[in-house]
Order: structure tokens, then sequence, then C-alpha cells
């Protein structure tokens, strides 16, 4: 009901669709009506809890999905094309639109978001750090499908320490 009342360039096929049979759709980030309603969404949230300081943003899963980028008419831009991996143009761009709006009412507002979501190419991860805006905060998990890497790690998460070194600006939570 509530999707038929959206307008067809807001919704998008979810990333994840091989796990989605129910039809599902995923809200496109980069819609102004959707921008629009995730930054009310965080002044309400800032209102009821005036001391929150973070916020940790769990948003590539099965059931909290971006859009899939070739199914994303809005977020088509933001990917090379024919790219139909991880959307890491709309992830980000949703931690830019919570960090924005949040730091409107509290200038140490900060927006967490979990690294493993990321293990897709290393162009991807790339992709997402340039995006990432300053002040955020990575929970980088040395981890894959719930199995942790405990030899080595990783060439992922190598690369995101790479930025991390890089990028003063960012902040690293990481749990080996």
């Amino acid at each position: 009901e509530i999707v038929g009342r959206l307008k067809p360039e807001m919704l998008g096929q979810c990333a994840h669709k091989g796990y989605r049979t129910d039809g599902r759709l995923a809200l496109s980030v980069f819609h102004p009506e959707v921008e629009r309603h995730y930054r009310e969404l965080l002044r309400d949230l800032l209102k009821r809890f005036p001391n929150l300081k973070n916020l940790y943003v769990y948003n590539q899963d099965v059931n909290a999905d971006n859009c899939w980028p070739p199914a994303d008419r809005l977020g088509r831009r933001f990917y090379p094309p024919r790219y139909n991996k991880y959307p890491y143009a709309a992830h980000a761009r949703l931690v830019q639109i919570l960090q924005q709006e949040g730091r409107k009412i509290n200038k140490s507002f900060r927006v967490a978001t979990g690294t493993w979501h990321w293990f897709y190419d290393l162009n991807a991860i790339d992709q997402m750090m340039k995006r990432l805006p300053a002040g955020a905060v990575l929970c980088c998990l040395n981890a894959n499908d719930d199995r942790a890497a405990v030899v080595e790690p990783r060439r992922e998460i190598r690369r995101i320490l790479k930025h991390v070194r890089r990028r003063k600006d960012l902040t690293l939570i990481a749990d080996a």
C-alpha cells in the first residue's frame, strides 16, 4: 500500500536481491523526498534523545538494504557504467545525510558505519572511503559473513586501514 503511493524514482530493487524473495524494494537516498524523510527522522530521534552523540548505521543487509545500483534510477549517475556490485555511493550518501543533519543540532554528532559489507572489491572500498564525511566512525570488523579472519587480515581490511591512516578525520573502531 505504501509503495503504491511512492514515486517510481524513489524506489529500486534491494542490493541483496538474492535474499529478497518477498518483492520488497529499497528507498533511493538520492531522491530529494527520501533525503528529506531521513533528515526528519534524525531530527525526531535527536529530539527524543538529546544526549545521543553517535549513531550506528547498519544499512546493508537483508532487512536494511540500499538500492542495487542498476535499479536506482537517480543513483546510477554516481556509479561507473554497468556497475552492479555493492552500492557504496548510496551507503555513503546516507551517512552524509545523517551526519550533516545531526551536526546542525549537535556539532559533535557522529555517524558510525560497519565496514564488513564493503567486502566486494577494492574499488568499492576506495570509493566509499572518499565519500565518507569528516568525523565519521568506522566499525572495522575483521570478519566476513560472521566468520572471523583470525590468521591474517584480509586485503580489504588492509585497504581500509590504508585509507584511515591518510584520513585523520575518521575514527576507527577495530575488532579482530
